[in-house]
């Protein structure tokens, strides 16, 4: 069985080292954080929409408790639920500008909302590594 790396990126928030793993190809967007037991290595999942959108998630087969930011194409957070896992009920935004959405451990939702202004500047610039704007 072969080992695919996922892309990843890293900030440095309040002093804090925060790993996402990116979700850009479809199939990735798809599969998402299902299955998993634990966070592993990764403090959330950074899922890339093409364009700014109306976007609809499920946590069917997603054991983990997390926070879910739905954010603009410049990581404004508009939107926050607090998904139940393994709930087959679509979270679906408001919003048709969701560009980004960040699936994060839920103690992280703080942190990153305290230091919006870093968290901008820093995912922002990370993401310009993987032709991301």
């Amino acid at each position: 069985m072969m080992m695919v790396m996922k892309a990843m990126l890293t900030i440095l928030l309040a002093g804090q080292s925060l790993t996402f793993e990116l979700a850009i190809s479809e199939e990735d967007k798809q599969t998402g954080m299902m299955y998993r037991e634990e966070w592993g290595k990764i403090d959330g999942m950074l899922f890339v929409n093409q364009k700014p959108q109306k976007v609809g998630y499920w946590m069917k087969d997603t054991p983990l408790e997390m926070t879910m930011l739905f954010m603009d194409k410049d990581f404004n957070i508009l939107e926050t639920y607090y998904p139940t896992p393994y709930s087959e009920d679509i979270i679906a935004s408001a919003s048709d500008k969701i560009r980004f959405v960040l699936e994060i451990k839920p103690e992280l939702e703080d942190l990153i909302k305290d230091n919006k202004t870093d968290f901008q500047a820093q995912m922002k610039k990370k993401l310009k590594a993987f032709n991301i704007k």
